[in-house]
């Protein structure tokens, strides 16, 4: 109700408001004839998020502050269509294209929106056939104890061989998997897979460590995160206390507390819990300690340019520190050379992953190559 009054001030008395569906507003602007008119009232538009949003607790009576933002598709008459249902289409193509350049922002039609819209139509159909003809797949990439010298675990990547396509990489089709509500149904298959192989290697007399699997923000927010987990586990019989979950620092800063309590709760179980990509995102300092996290693992952009970029040098050193002081366990990703990992365990780095010590591997890999002890470089 707030949002279609701020939506009602922002345009003239001619204009019409509605309210589609869901999250989605339309905003019909009559009798334009300068184009810089829309840019004026676009502009009005994107000021309505600015201030926030004043929302009374059912709890507890008191008054929340919300943020909003909003993303815009814009088509006008005649030139993108000249009649409402295809202006109706390519404004919600426009407002798609809006979302996908990082919200909070707005984009005209284009044609070639419709290409790029048809395209992305097409791989999400085949996505959702893709579990059940068993294209998607799962590789393990292990990860090394500095201490030790010996494989602490492993990371588990999820891959789909499409059988036109070929391989599609992971940052395609990851982020349609969560747009579009599928990555609930594909992350719990990944956990359930992952735990049912962690099960074999134990049987086969392999230690496989750890097994880290990335959790999707829809699967954190949807709430059936403790059950799809407690179903791994109760299927398969793999041990909790080798099962990790990772979930990103910029997505686990903004939870409210009720979600942040079932990580508490997974821990207790004996699960571990890990803050991935730690570095990218803001974290909060007095927030953090109160996570219910066992490790951090050092996003790969901070170790890539090591040693010749300074300011990525110090990044890691103090995430090391940071995590040192708070009793946390530190795994740096993406490590390729020998100069890396030196520098990484001279500053107190527990455990790293990268192609210095293996690629992503298949399954039937992973027994030899933790039977060997020593990763072989």
């Amino acid at each position: 109700q707030q949002v279609a009054q701020r939506l009602q001030d922002s345009v003239r008395s001619s204009d019409m408001v509605a309210h589609l569906n869901g999250d989605e507003f339309v905003i019909l602007l009559a009798h334009i004839i300068d184009p810089e008119v829309v840019m004026l009232i676009l502009q009005k538009v994107m000021q309505c998020w600015t201030e926030p949003f004043q929302i009374e607790s059912q709890l507890n009576l008191e008054t929340q502050e919300i943020y909003l933002t909003c993303s815009i598709g814009v088509s006008l008459f005649p030139e993108h269509g000249i009649d409402a249902p295809t202006l109706l289409r390519n404004a919600d193509t426009a407002m798609y294209h809006a979302k996908s350049q990082g919200r909070n922002t707005y984009c005209f039609y284009t044609e070639a929106m419709t290409a790029a819209a048809f395209a992305h139509m097409q791989m999400e159909n085949a996505l959702r056939v893709a579990l059940q003809r068993q294209e998607l797949y799962l590789v393990y990439q292990p990860q090394l104890d500095f201490a030790t010298q010996h494989w602490s675990g492993m990371e588990v990547l999820l891959r789909w061989q499409h059988p036109r396509l070929g391989l599609v990489p992971p940052d395609q089709f990851i982020p349609l998997a969560e747009q579009s509500g599928l990555i609930r149904e594909i992350g719990r298959w990944v956990l359930q897979q992952a735990c049912i192989q962690g099960k074999t290697w134990l049987e086969q007399g392999v230690n496989c460590g750890c097994i880290a699997v990335n959790i999707a923000s829809p699967q954190f927010q949807s709430g059936d995160l403790i059950p799809s987990v407690l179903e791994a586990l109760a299927m398969s019989g793999f041990p909790a206390n080798q099962l990790e979950l990772e979930v990103t620092e910029g997505f686990v800063m903004q939870q409210p507390q009720a979600r942040i309590q079932e990580l508490a709760q997974l821990r207790q179980m004996g699960v571990k819990i890990a803050i991935d990509d730690f570095g990218t995102g803001y974290s909060s300092l007095s927030y953090l300690k109160q996570l219910p996290i066992d490790k951090l693992k050092i996003d790969q952009s901070f170790v890539r340019d090591i040693p010749q970029d300074e300011d990525d040098m110090a990044i890691a050193q103090a995430v090391i520190a940071l995590g040192k002081a708070l009793n946390l366990r530190i795994i740096a990703e993406g490590v390729e050379t020998e100069e890396q990992a030196n520098l990484l365990q001279n500053w107190g780095c527990h455990e790293a992953q990268g192609y210095l010590y293996s690629r992503p591997i298949a399954a039937a890999e992973i027994p030899p190559l933790l039977r060997k002890g020593l990763p072989s470089r």
